[in-house]
């Protein structure tokens, strides 16, 4: 059925006359210079820019806040430099410890915006997971998606564009990933692990990513929770790829396949659910001067040891309350695992993975599902690495293989 169906190629140009398909790919530079002792500045003057010309247009402009850095920067510096009140969108959850509530408040108050705040239920969740996979043309592996959807649904009501913080992290290096790599790059480098004793102090990972001729990308790789055996055959293609890599160092090479590979994934997933509730998604950190200019720099001046995207958090020092730059990273957090726990909604679904129509198709292992299921514990360790990513397949493969209509399945 989907043999021959592929996702349109990121940052191509297709131009199609009668008997000739014309390709044109853009790529971007990633030629290391000097560094620049006033970089972050410039940074800084580039983001106001493209933040300055993202919240032109004809139609009412809003802002995700998420709580995090990356949203809260965003919406602090269109607020103070642009002098403007915006409408800000967050979602949050009753008695959830992770909810990032308190952080949203914060910056809407520090700001002066005109909030929305979305209570995310496990009903209202349920329900527009339903809907939003069954317009959705990829299964939503990351339970996010309906956050997003969520969100992009109630902001409609009063804007038509949506300014987010996608990309930061893919740009200044704001994954754990990137600061571990760098570190075990450093002590490398240093040559500490002979000084420390190699085989008896560091952890086997380590160990392996010194035998392995300096192999820095396996121990990139390892750092990442999604991480596949196919990721390496695709780094070599990327690289073979993109001459211009052997120019610029091991560390930004990585970076580089970052922005190329899984972020084209972060931006299809946004893209997908806001323009499902036919809301426009803006991302000034992906500004094309931006890119350009970071991605010159030296690893070092994007990643510290102890504060990834760096240079993020320098700008965000004149900008957001305090708390927001002390705060640890947390992703988009919901309780998905309680409510896989629960005998209703997301946590009745899953049972569609050991039905008929599941069995009779073979694709999972229902003895491994059986045991999972039949113990909380079980369930909560693995209810985003493996129950809600073959619930949203399988419900996938209903709507778009078999031609069920899953907006039917109830949640009690």
């Amino acid at each position: 059925f989907v043999k021959d169906i592929k996702v349109f190629p990121k940052g191509e140009i297709w131009t199609i006359s009668k008997n000739n398909i014309k390709k044109e790919k853009f790529k971007f530079k990633f030629i290391q210079k000097s560094v620049n002792k006033k970089a972050t500045k410039i940074v800084e003057d580039l983001l106001l820019d493209a933040i300055g010309k993202q919240i032109y247009a004809d139609v009412p402009v809003g802002f995700f806040l998420s709580g995090g850095v990356d949203s809260s920067l965003l919406v602090s510096m269109a607020s103070k430099y642009f002098k403007r009140q915006f409408n800000t969108y967050s979602v949050a959850f009753e008695n959830y410890e992770n909810s990032e509530h308190y952080y949203q408040k914060l910056v809407v108050n520090d700001s002066n915006t005109i909030h929305h705040n979305f209570i995310s239920t496990h009903e209202n969740y349920f329900t527009d997971y339903i809907y939003s996979t069954s317009k959705s043309d990829t299964p939503h592996l990351i339970p996010n998606y309906t956050q997003i959807y969520q969100l992009a649904k109630i902001a409609k009501k009063e804007v038509t564009v949506l300014l987010s913080g996608e990309g930061a992290d893919e740009l200044f290096g704001g994954y754990h990933r990137f600061s571990n790599t760098k570190l075990a790059h450093f002590i490398n480098q240093k040559k500490l692990s002979n000084f420390l004793k190699i085989g008896s102090i560091f952890s086997d990972k380590f160990n392996k990513y010194q035998m392995e001729n300096n192999s820095i990308f396996n121990f990139y790789r390892d750092g990442m929770s999604y991480a596949r055996e196919s990721d390496i055959k695709q780094y070599s293609k990327f690289k073979l790829g993109n001459k211009q890599l052997k120019k610029i160092d091991d560390l930004n090479q990585i970076l580089a396949f970052d922005q190329d590979v899984y972020l084209h994934g972060l931006l299809q997933r946004v893209d997908n659910m806001t323009m499902l509730a036919s809301i426009e998604s803006r991302v000034p950190f992906l500004d094309q001067r931006l890119i350009s200019f970071v991605n010159s720099l030296p690893f070092d001046k994007k990643v510290g040891f102890r504060n990834r995207k760096k240079m993020v958090y320098d700008i965000a020092k004149k900008y957001v309350p305090n708390e927001i730059i002390t705060r640890p990273k947390v992703g988009f957090p919901l309780p998905l695992e309680n409510w896989l726990c629960e005998d209703q909604g997301l946590g009745k679904l899953k049972y569609i993975l050991l039905d008929e129509k599941s069995s009779n198709r073979e694709l999972y292992n229902q003895d491994n599902l059986k045991n999972i299921f039949s113990d909380k514990k079980l369930i909560k360790k693995y209810s985003q690495s493996i129950i809600f990513p073959l619930v949203s397949l399988e419900l996938w493969i209903r709507t778009f293989i078999e031609g069920e209509n899953i907006e039917v399945y109830p949640f009690a």
